[in-house]
């Protein structure tokens, strides 16, 4: 369970965009290695987007491994993989770049998060976090990411590169905000249930808040490596910049519903309990997610009013 929505929309606005500037249409065809929640169609024009992924199904889903695929060389317009390589074990990363590069017709967008120290322990930090909120309760996806390690950038960039008549690379999504919307999440999933402020930090974020995130800035960390290759010509200029118009009074006002959200107030009770009615069953969500007799170990008053005692 997530509260937020923040990482995904960043990854599929991230692709969207980049899609967008490369003339991708109703007519393309796009593969998204990986993309076993289909979730990309959402966000792009082409009527034609298909997955691939070992687990799922349906009209316009290919279940195989990214080390094999079943498909023609440049069968696809467009390949994608978005947040997928860092969930298989390392011994057959590579082997997967190279499929990747085979069934693309003319471009690859490639991105996911790769190996640094402060990333590695920005992420072991989040699922520490994530035992002590949640009664010892493993955050399932970053416990894989630790298990198998972060792709290398040097291994996606020099295997893809070899691919592309020309491509781009930068890294996208601040280290330090990704943490700080990370750490936020945890927070709200495990504190007082808040829906119109989290509603609003969604919006936000899915109207202008991941355009501040496309490009990091020169020696900043950032969280996510993106590549675009394309095997027939240049790719357009300045597909790596930012979108236009972040330095503007009106893009700024976006966010004036967000921080109308945060500075409403919380109606209480007598005793201190949140009146609006759907937080019951949002204890109760949390209740359900957390081994038996783990958290009630746990002195602090949000575990004695999550579990009683």
């Amino acid at each position: 369970m997530a509260t937020l929505d923040i990482d995904g929309a960043h990854r599929y606005k991230l692709v969207a965009e980049i899609c967008a500037r490369l003339g991708v249409d109703e007519e393309s065809t796009v593969l998204d290695i990986g993309g076993g929640t289909g979730r990309l169609v959402q966000y792009l024009n082409s009527n034609r987007v298909f997955t691939l992924d070992p687990n799922g199904d349906g009209e316009h889903h290919i279940r195989a491994s990214m080390e094999s695929i079943p498909l023609p060389t440049r069968s696809y317009d467009v390949v994608v993989q978005i947040d997928s390589l860092e969930h298989v074990p390392a011994q057959i990363r590579e082997k997967s770049l190279l499929e990747m590069v085979r069934v693309a017709g003319k471009h690859l967008i490639w991105v996911g998060p790769v190996h640094s120290d402060l990333t590695a322990e920005v992420e072991h930090d989040l699922c520490a976090s994530h035992r002590q909120l949640f009664g010892g309760k493993e955050m399932e996806w970053l416990s894989e990411h630790e298990a198998n390690g972060l792709p290398e950038k040097d291994l996606v960039l020099n295997t893809l590169s070899e691919g592309f008549a020309e491509s781009v690379s930068w890294m996208s999504f601040p280290l330090r905000r990704w943490w700080t919307f990370m750490r936020l999440d945890q927070q709200l999933e495990a504190g007082m249930f808040q829906p119109e402020l989290e509603k609003e930090i969604d919006r936000w974020y899915e109207t202008c808040g991941w355009k501040f995130d496309y490009r990091v800035s020169v020696d900043e960390p950032g969280y996510r490596f993106v590549f675009v290759g394309s095997k027939e010509g240049e790719l357009p200029e300045g597909i790596e910049k930012p979108p236009e118009g972040l330095l503007t009074l009106d893009e700024w006002k976006r966010s004036l519903p967000l921080i109308e959200a945060i500075a409403l107030s919380s109606p209480i009770d007598s005793e201190g309990q949140p009146i609006d009615s759907r937080f019951e069953e949002h204890i109760q969500l949390l209740r359900d997610q957390i081994p038996p007799n783990r958290g009630a170990e746990r002195k602090n008053p949000f575990w004695k009013r999550l579990l009683g005692g």
